[in-house]
């Protein structure tokens, strides 16, 4: 079709509005046992949240990551348990992914110390 002198021009306006990129706190942990390790972070977003998780490593920044979800809306809390060697020390850090691109939290530094026996563990000789 070949438009005459009558033609119509539309001019369309787009306009991006500015966004962030996804927060997500310090990893909380506690060592449960020998190789268990729980770990719980909160994240907050302007946009709905792709991926989030935990990376770990023997190194800092480390990137091996431990997915925990998918869609995880603009907020929400992000929880798992690793298992993971004895005796080792660890570094682990919480991430999120929204359409604004990866946030990674501070790492903290873990050792994997198995808990110490108690009392219970070691009878008094008095207990025999």
């Amino acid at each position: 079709m070949v438009a005459g002198n009558d033609a119509k021009v539309e001019t369309i306006t787009v306009t991006q509005l500015p966004g962030s990129l996804p927060e997500v706190t310090v990893p909380q942990y506690e060592v449960k046992s020998n190789t268990e390790l729980s770990l719980t972070a909160t994240y907050t977003s302007m946009f709905d949240v792709t991926e989030y998780g935990f990376c770990y490593g023997a190194s800092p920044s480390p990137t091996q990551k431990e997915k925990v979800g998918d869609n995880g809306g603009k907020s929400g809390t992000i929880s798992t348990t690793l298992t993971l060697e004895d005796g080792k020390i660890y570094y682990v850090r919480s991430y999120v992914t929204s359409a604004m691109g990866t946030t990674y939290s501070d790492d903290v530094q873990i050792e994997m110390k198995g808990k110490q026996p108690g009392n219970s563990d070691n009878p008094s000789p008095n207990d025999f």
